[in-house]
């Protein structure tokens, strides 16, 4: 039924739709129905059938059980209570201490010479409401900004109170070049109330460093000569308060310069030396003497170092104070000369105590022209010589100033030397007695030549350093020897004068006095006669690790390890010797004075001169040198 009146409506309106398109149709106008109020009534409830399907669908959609209702509601009481602690917490730690309520303040000079303590000071206020508890200051500051080691000085400090202000001084000594900068670190460490933690607050301050701790200087020519000898010296000074140790200087030579000597023996290879101790008054002085093998016109460089020394590694230099360095232009001599010791051409040359020396120059003209009003000067320096020695053949001598002048005044030839020309000139003088005249330690003598002459058109040529050599004193040894019978450090036994086939004690002595220079290696020896025999008593006893005695040859030694300059001489004592020995002369000996000790010498090394020395000593005899004590005659 309800089908067909669907239907049935669905093609009225059809009809009515085509109509409305359809240009003929026509509508009237049909009675309208009137409209009347139709009430439907709705139940406040569910039926019983309904209410029965409803709740069989509940477990679907219930609510939470009463256990996870309790978990959400704990969760949430938990977070709620944690956030309020939290905010109490943080609350009342901000109440008690802030870093933003310490004020803290490193002060001081922002330029330091190096080498000089820094003063700083360091000011603290605690603006908090709570005291800054066992407080301490770090100051840390770099070594040195090559291998960026850091130091640290620490100092405890009392509580700081609310409101409360310290200040505190520290001196730190800072080493460097000019000009670098260093990088200085306050740190605070303090507690607060009621927790053992540690809190910090730092801050920092940048230092330059304005001066150096030494002072280098070089004295060099400007000009070299290839295939000639260069003698230069370096001269360093502290120039702080602060005595400076284990200090290492360096320098470094053009590679085509030979390293040929130094005053000083190097440290570490040939161009390290190891200074102990600077201060204002110990100055260091190096002069080094080096051949030149570098072509004419080139220029060249020494450059030297000054540093401090690196503890792990010794030949390394771990802060470098300073460093300067020296130009030289190489050129062709226009007049080459030689100079010769004795008729020795030798860069160091050792020479004894109180000896003549013969030095001759010899001169040639290396220029295709003609040389005009040849000027050749030599200078003396050194405490070698004896000043009044000098003798110089058609020379000026200033004993002043300590130069001899050869010139076209004094020596003819110098008025003109012809391309190619050739000659020689000469001097003479003595050296100083060393032991006697009390010479200061290492004596030497440096001696070197300079030039000047005129070519064509007046052009003039000059060389300041042309040759050079170093004469250096050998080590003098005075060995005093000698026998005692009643005197002594022994108490000797047997007939005194000796008599044939009777045995006699007497005590042996031998002193040994040395001067300018240090020894090493140093050997006493002496023979003793068939007759002769040691008792194996020795003063100092000490010694007496240092003694032997070949019974089948007789022959005694005494080894010493160094004897050292200055000993003997300038009111130091000397080094001595004391042995007892038994003597048994044969009737030959009737009428004659015994050998008790014969070919006495000291053989030793000299350290300064680089030589071997060997100096001898008189035989001992049996006449002994105690007082009212006349004789040693072997009576019958």
């Amino acid at each position: 039924m309800e089908n067909h009146n669907d239907t049935n409506e669905k093609s009225k309106i059809d009809i009515l739709n085509r109509k409305l398109y359809e240009k003929k149709s026509r509508f009237n106008q049909h009675e309208r129905g009137k409209l009347h109020e139709q009430r439907i009534h709705i139940t406040e409830d569910f039926s019983n059938e309904e209410f029965e399907i409803l709740k069989k669908k509940q477990s679907k959609y219930k609510l939470p059980s009463s256990l996870f209702k309790r978990i959400f509601i704990g969760t949430v009481i938990v977070f709620l209570f944690a956030l309020i602690i939290a905010f109490l917490t943080l609350y009342k730690g901000n109440k008690q201490v802030s870093n933003e309520l310490i004020s803290m303040d490193l002060l001081g000079q922002p330029f330091v010479d190096a080498g000089e303590p820094l003063t700083l000071l360091v000011r603290i206020q605690n603006f908090n409401e709570k005291p800054l508890q066992i407080p301490d200051i770090i100051i840390t500051y770099p070594i040195d900004n090559n291998s960026g080691e850091q130091k640290s000085t620490r100092r405890s400090l009392p509580d700081i109170p609310k409101g409360g202000r310290v200040e505190e001084e520290f001196k730190i000594p800072l080493i460097g070049q000019e000009g670098e900068q260093r990088k200085i670190t306050a740190n605070l460490e303090y507690h607060i109330p009621g927790s053992s933690s540690i809190f910090t607050k730092e801050t920092s301050e940048d230092v330059i460093i304005r001066s150096t701790p030494t002072h280098i200087m070089i004295d060099a020519p400007e000009k070299v000569i290839n295939g000639q000898d260069v003698t230069f010296s370096i001269n360093l000074k502290s120039n702080t308060t602060e005595t400076l140790r284990n200090i290492l200087l360096r320098v470094e030579l053009p590679s085509d310069f030979e390293y040929i000597s130094a005053n000083k023996n190097p440290s570490f290879g040939q161009e390290l030396w190891r200074i102990p101790k600077l201060d204002t008054e110990n100055n260091f002085t190096l002069r080094i003497k080096a051949k030149v093998h570098s072509f004419p016109g080139e220029s060249r460089a020494i450059r030297v170092y000054v540093g401090k020394q690196n503890a792990q590694i010794p030949n390394e230099i771990a802060t470098t104070y300073n460093q300067l360095t020296h130009n030289f232009e190489v050129e062709r001599p226009f007049l080459d000369t030689k100079i010769l010791i004795d008729g020795k051409r030798q860069s160091i040359i050792p020479v004894k105590s109180g000896t003549d020396v013969s030095v001759e120059i010899n001169y040639k003209n290396t220029l295709d022209i003609a040389l005009n009003d040849v000027k050749l000067n030599l200078f003396l320096n050194g405490n070698l010589y004896d000043r009044k020695s000098i003798h110089a053949l058609n020379a000026e001598y200033n004993s002043l100033n300590s130069y001899i002048v050869w010139s076209k005044g004094s020596y003819e030839r110098f008025k003109e030397l012809k391309p190619g020309e050739e000659g020689s000139i000469q001097f003479t003088f003595n050296t100083k007695k060393f032991i006697s005249s009390n010479i200061e330690k290492n004596p030497r003598l440096y001696i070197w030549v300079s030039e000047t002459a005129t070519g064509e058109n007046g052009k003039e040529y000059r060389i300041n350093q042309s040759d050079s050599t170093e004469l250096r004193g050998i080590s003098k040894l005075s060995i005093s020897t000698f026998s005692h019978y009643r005197e002594g450090p022994f108490k000797n036994y047997g007939p005194y004068p000796p008599k044939a086939n009777k045995k006699t004690n007497y005590t042996l002595t031998f002193q040994i006095r040395n001067h300018p220079n240090d020894l090493k290696n140093v050997t006493l020896s002496a023979i003793l006669p068939s007759y002769v025999k040691p008792t194996q008593k020795v003063f100092p006893s000490t010694e007496a690790k240092h003694i032997t005695y070949i019974a089948s040859t007789g022959e005694l030694k005494w080894e010493i390890p160094n004897i050292p300059a200055e000993t003997g001489v300038k009111g130091k004592p000397a080094k001595e010797l004391s042995i007892q020995i038994e003597a048994t002369p044969s009737l030959s000996h009737i009428g004659e004075i015994l050998k008790l000790a014969k070919d006495i010498k000291v053989e030793a090394h000299d350290t300064f001169s680089n030589t071997d020395v060997v100096y001898h000593a008189n035989d001992i005899t049996s006449h002994v040198r105690d007082k009212n004590t006349l004789g040693g005659l072997v009576k019958e």
